[in-house]
C-alpha cells in the first residue's frame, strides 16, 4: 500500500488554552510542556499502519516525537507550514538518530511504512506560509468550559503525582 507521508507539527496544549492559563502552566512548572509539540501524519491509513506496526516500531517513532494519530494543518500535499521546520527537522532528525542507534528496528514489521519513501518525501517537501494554506469550513464551537475542564484534569494529575511522591507512595 502506498501512503502519503506528509506530517504536520501538533501543539501538545491548544494554544487557546496556553494564552488563556499560561500563568498556571508556569506555576504548575509546566511552562515548557505547553510549548511541545508533536509530529502527526495526516493520512489516517498511514496512522492506522503505524498503530499496527511492531511494538519497536512504535516506539521509535514516539521516542522520535510522532504521535500515532492523524493532524492535517490544511497545507497542500507536498507541502507544509514554514513556521513549522525547525519543529520538522528535529523530529526527522531524532527518528534517523533512533533508527542509527537501533538498527535491528529495520528488521521489524513496520506494516507498510517505507522509510526511504518518507525520507525522499521529506526532502522534497516545500515550506509555505499560513497565508496559503486553505482554511478548512469551521467547525462548531467546542464550549468554553471545556478548557476549564481540561485544566482540572491536568492540576488534579500534577497534585496526585506531588502529593504521592512526598508522602512516599510513589518512589523510584
Amino acid at each position: 500500500m502506498s501512503f502519503k507521508y506528509d506530517f504536520d507539527m501538533f501543539s501538545v496544549v491548544p494554544d487557546e488554552m496556553k494564552q488563556e492559563f499560561e500563568n498556571a502552566f508556569d506555576e504548575l512548572g509546566m511552562g515548557g510542556q505547553s510549548k511541545e509539540k508533536v509530529a502527526m501524519f495526516r493520512d489516517p491509513a498511514l496512522a492506522v499502519a503505524l498503530q499496527n506496526a511492531d511494538d519497536e516500531v512504535r516506539q521509535v517513532f514516539l521516542n522520535a516525537g510522532f504521535g500515532l494519530n492523524v493532524y492535517d494543518s490544511g497545507a497542500p500535499e507536498g507541502c507544509y507550514l514554514a513556521s513549522e521546520e525547525v519543529g520538522r527537522s528535529d523530529c526527522v532528525n531524532r527518528l534517523a538518530q533512533v533508527i542509527v542507534s537501533n538498527r535491528s528496528v529495520l528488521s521489524q514489521n513496520w506494516n507498510g511504512f517505507d522509510i526511504e519513501q518518507f525520507l525522499d518525501h521529506v526532502a522534497n517537501a516545500r515550506p509555505i506560509e499560513v497565508e496559503e494554506v486553505q482554511v478548512a469550513p469551521p467547525v462548531a464551537a467546542k464550549p468554553k468550559h471545556s478548557n476549564v475542564i481540561r485544566l482540572a484534569s491536568i492540576c488534579v494529575v500534577a497534585g496526585s503525582l506531588v502529593l504521592a511522591f512526598s508522602t512516599g507512595g510513589w518512589s523510584f
